[in-house]
């Protein structure tokens, strides 16, 4: 049966190449007859060293909060900094909720139900996001969250590469996706823990993000990236994140008030379901009450 899976990821990738030789490196089922392993044994093993339990592939809702500082350049070379808290809520199958926590009171969000998909800036104003280009590939992040999704419905292939970066210590898969959201996926996973250490996401061919790994902690049962470091070549901008807090099948279901753009911080929803019909004060920026 194929495993479900599960991506935190921050966001994500379209062309089939054939199965050649690239240079001198072992492609597809060279590679698997080289190193001993198939591109669908490493994806299992891949999987399972994160989510050995299954807790993630039964996930119904989750919750994510990052500590971020972004660091760029702007124009005349000065160096920007950005601080924030960077809190992800997700509700199967379709609803993800991203805001950036600069204090209580601002807070900047990105909402995805499935009417539509929302901007809110830190001063409440709403805006649609209506580019059919963003909203797919929006919608295709969203899709990697959702457990129910398989490796079939979100990539056209998966193939396994000799490794172009330390090839004695790392394997290499490629994921070319079923929708032309983005050229490709390479991820790099490490041949005793099977852990992934490296990411890049190939846009175009001319933009690439690429996200470190840099040290992972067990959340429950979960071995979990808790430090990353991501460049994106094209911004030049680097992104340094610290995982805080996961939390698993934490939300009500009938719950709809983190993903409705006209849900203020500090209320729910006049109607939802789990809130009754009078809007209740709520606090968008704390995590999320275990039951």
């Amino acid at each position: 049966m194929e495993k479900k899976m599960l991506t935190w990821t921050t966001l994500v990738l379209a062309l089939i190449l054939p199965v050649v030789l690239i240079g001198c490196r072992a492609v597809g089922a060279d590679a698997e007859a080289k190193l001993g392993i198939t591109a669908k044994e490493l994806r299992a093993k891949s999987l399972a060293a994160v989510n050995g339990d299954g807790t993630l592939a039964g996930a119904k809702s989750f919750e994510t909060r990052y500590a971020v500082l972004d660091s760029s350049v702007n124009l005349v070379g000065a160096l920007r900094e950005r601080r924030y808290i960077e809190m992800t809520r997700y509700l199967a199958p379709d609803n993800l909720s991203i805001g950036e926590i600069y204090s209580p009171e601002h807070v900047k969000r990105m909402i995805v139900n499935p009417r539509g998909i929302w901007q809110i800036s830190v001063s409440g104003k709403v805006d649609c996001i209506t580019s059919e280009s963003r909203q797919e590939a929006i919608r295709f992040t969203t899709d990697l969250s959702n457990p129910a999704k398989t490796d079939a419905d979100m990539w056209r292939l998966i193939e396994l590469q000799e490794s172009d970066y330390k090839p004695e210590l790392y394997y290499q898969l490629v994921y070319y996706p079923v929708k032309r959201v983005i050229r490709k996926q390479i991820e790099y996973i490490d041949k005793t823990t099977f852990l992934p250490v490296r990411t890049i996401i190939d846009f175009d061919g001319d933009r690439q993000v690429i996200t470190d790994i840099v040290e992972y902690r067990k959340f429950d049962t979960l071995q979990m990236p808790y430090r990353t470091l991501t460049r994106d070549n094209k911004s030049k901008s680097v992104t340094a994140r610290k995982l805080q807090l996961l939390k698993v099948n934490c939300l009500d279901e009938n719950c709809i008030c983190d993903f409705e753009p006209n849900a203020s911080l500090d209320m729910s929803v006049a109607g939802c379901k789990a809130c009754g019909v009078a809007p209740k004060a709520r606090k968008y920026y704390e995590p999320t009450k275990s039951e």
